[in-house]
């Protein structure tokens, strides 16, 4: 017998003297018994939490619950090695426990080792599945402490077989969108590289094939589900999963890097443009005064190979074997200080405004850096800035007007309430009777002894706008006219320019009271032509009412009428206030509204806009109107009742447009106006060439007359 702890088999018999011996028979190899005569007992002494490590199950129990019934309960809720024991060797029986976790399958009467032997053999096997379960449960528990790091990851993470995903993380999921159950045998890992990267990441996976190992870290730009291609830095490991080789993948999103690194370099690119754009000279130097960086500039005359190899300053700059003396830059790194100076370089000649100032590191300076201007032309510039400024102080001590430069004075609100003389010339003193040093610096009160200053007002305003302004004064103390002009020079200042003018004062008063008697008199001389030019035409027309010949009272009234355009142009210079010009339009109403001819059989429309043109251009045009009006009277209408003429006045870009129609009969067909024989169509015709127009007479539904005529921007044509 074996010397070894004593385990417990259940044994699950319902014949009594057969479990007894089979019970014997256990105890006899050492194995403590617990008999159960049904299945239901065969549970409850599991349930009830009785160590047992074995069972024995016979497979017919009787009239109640049988064995395969009883296994199946007891294993949901123990893990226990179990055998069945059986005499029946039917296949509906041995069936009946395939479905069962079962260690053997014994037929009694098999003898007593075969018993034994099965059962250690059960032992063996349940040890040894025992020990499976708890790798696998160590596995499993290894995996799944991977996979929440590996779903803890940032970084996105994948295993690539066969260029097909076969895992992703979450990471990769929210870096790119698509779900496992999308990516899951649909795409190959290429599928969402952008196309100019696929042939880097198509070597990476050939050289994987190949056994080289990957490229640590290698970028790719990754598209996401909505087709945004995101920078991401790769590094790759070579793995088995699942027993066939695989790439483990982690990818991380670099897009924040890349803005990072991007912004860097246009920084630093704009610092290397910037230092190499500024026109002046930009150098650093180390504590031996060598040149480790510059931009050159404004220093031509140093070659490219003095540039190479960190030169000393005193040799490139100043063509010197030793350091200067005095060595600003010296000074610098000595005291910590800056430096300001102006120098004249021996080499080239040219004068430089040179600013120095020092590099720390850890309080201690390190470099310089110089700032090089080339000064020479406004040094030139302010010598001569110097001449014309003392030419300009002679001019302003020569000048005969007045020139004072002031500057206002506020109160405590901001408000201007009086202006100082700061500068005054000699013709000040010379017109005013006040000395120089008595005004400069004063208040203009103080100066003039006034309660308020003079064109305060104005001269803020000019200030203020920036604008220069202009007015005239009459002074009663001197009885003189003075012009005054002021213009702003700087913030709150403001120079006067005053003259004397007196003198053309009293020539404009002299020529505006002649004005005044000319105007007048050519309006005595308008109403007067205008009175003439009625008399004339009362007489004509006295003359036409007693003429017996009817031919020669419409030759009079022809002249009548066209003695009344020119009458009516007078009538309205003298009801207006311009000697020169008229507005068309009235004239016209003036002119047709006189004319004799139309009866109730003729009706005469008129559309005419606002037209202002000279007097000499509009008599012509009045007599042209005058002359096509009564032509259509006389001849558009032979026995027609229901007649129509319409005249209008357009204005036109640079002139004007009068247009004279009728409903009548026309033209001839044979009409040439070069050669017709009407006195009224020639006048018409000589008239319009004096007012540089264009005459157009045609057939359209009766008779239609253009003149179109340019008007000049001053009036005048």
């Amino acid at each position: 017998m074996e010397n070894r702890s004593r385990k417990t088999i259940l044994l699950v018999e319902d014949e009594v003297l057969i479990g007894m011996a089979e019970a014997e028979t256990l105890e006899k190899y050492g194995y403590r018994v617990i008999v159960a005569l049904s299945g239901e007992k065969a549970v409850r002494v599991v349930e009830e939490g009785v160590s047992v490590d074995l069972i024995l199950m016979d497979i017919n129990l009787g009239r109640g619950m049988d064995g395969t019934e009883a296994a199946e309960i007891i294993l949901r809720s123990r893990n226990l090695p179990l055998i069945f024991l059986s005499s029946h060797t039917e296949c509906r029986v041995v069936e009946k426990t395939e479905g069962i976790t079962s260690y053997g399958y014994i037929l009694k009467n098999s003898g007593q080792t075969v018993l034994i032997a099965s059962i250690k053999m059960a032992f063996r096997l349940f040890e040894a599945r025992m020990q499976g379960m708890a790798k696998d449960a160590a596995k499993k528990e290894s995996e799944e402490k991977y996979k929440k790091l590996v779903d803890l990851s940032p970084d996105a993470i994948t295993i690539i077989q066969d260029e097909f995903f076969k895992f992703v993380n979450q990471s990769f999921t929210d870096l790119f969108g698509y779900t496992w159950f999308e990516l899951e045998g649909g795409f190959t890992f290429l599928d969402f590289v952008e196309e100019s990267y696929k042939k880097a990441a198509l070597k990476e996976y050939e050289d994987s094939l190949a056994g080289k190992k990957h490229t640590k870290n290698f970028s790719l730009i990754i598209k996401n589900k909505n087709g945004m291609g995101i920078p991401c830095e790769v590094s790759a490991v070579r793995i088995e999963y699942e027993g066939a080789p695989a790439d483990l993948v982690i990818i991380r999103d670099i897009t924040e890097r890349k803005k990072a690194e991007d912004a860097l370099a246009y920084s630093e690119n704009l610092l290397r443009v910037t230092f190499n754009t500024i026109p002046d000279l930009l150098t650093v130097h180390d504590r031996d005064f060598r040149v480790i960086l510059s931009n050159w500039k404004d220093h031509e005359y140093v070659s490219e190979n003095e540039r190479k190899g960190s030169p000393e300053c005193y040799r490139v700059y100043m063509r010197r074997d030793t350091p200067c003396n005095p060595c600003h830059a010296r000074a610098v790194f000595e005291t910590g200080q800056p430096r300001f100076l102006e120098k004249k370089n021996p080499v080239d000649g040219l004068t430089r405004e040179i600013n120095i100032y020092p590099v720390f590191d850890s309080n201690r300076v390190t470099m310089i850096v110089e700032h090089v201007r080339n000064i020479t032309e406004r040094k030139k510039a302010e010598a001569a800035l110097q001449s014309s400024e003392q030419k300009l102080d002679t001019l302003f001590e020569a000048m005969t007007e007045i020139v004072i430069l002031h500057e206002l004075v506020f109160d405590s609100k901001g408000k201007a309430v009086n202006y100082r003389l700061l500068r005054c010339n000699k013709s000040f003193t010379k017109i005013t009777g006040i000395k120089k040093e008595d005004a400069e610096g004063r208040l203009v009160t103080e100066v003039f002894n006034s309660d308020a200053a003079p064109y305060l007002e104005e001269f803020a305003g000019v200030c203020l706008s920036g604008k220069p302004c202009t007015f005239t004064t009459f002074n009663p103390p001197t009885n003189k006219h003075f012009m005054v002009s002021a213009v702003s020079t700087a913030k709150n200042r403001f120079a006067t320019i005053t003259s004397d003018i007196s003198d053309s004062k009293r020539v404009e008063e002299t020529l505006e009271k002649t004005l005044s008697e000319n105007k007048s008199l050519l309006k005595e001389l308008q109403h007067r032509a205008k009175n003439s030019f009625s008399m004339i035409y009362s007489m004509i027309a006295l003359r036409e009412r007693s003429c017996k010949s009817s031919e020669a009272k419409i030759v009079l009234r022809e002249i009548g009428s066209r003695i009344k355009a020119v009458s009516e142009m007078y009538d309205l210079l003298s009801s207006t206030d311009s000697v020169t010009e008229v507005w068309l339009n009235e004239y016209i109403d003036r002119v047709t509204t006189s004319l004799p001819g139309f009866s109730n059989d003729i009706t005469f429309q008129k559309r005419c806009a606002s037209v202002s043109i000279p007097v000499k251009t509009a008599i012509p045009i009045g007599i042209i109107i005058v002359e096509l009006i009564t032509n259509s009277i006389k001849h558009a209408f032979p026995g027609k009742k229901g007649g129509i003429i319409k005249l209008s006045l357009e204005k036109t870009d640079g002139g004007a447009v009068i247009e004279i129609t009728d409903n009548g009969a026309g033209l001839p067909g044979d009409f040439e106006i070069s050669s017709v024989d009407s006195l009224g169509l020639k006048f018409v015709q000589i008239l319009t060439i004096q007012i540089n127009g264009d005459l157009k007479i045609e057939n359209r539904g009766g008779v239609r007359c253009t003149i179109s005529f340019p008007i000049e921007k001053d009036g005048s044509v």
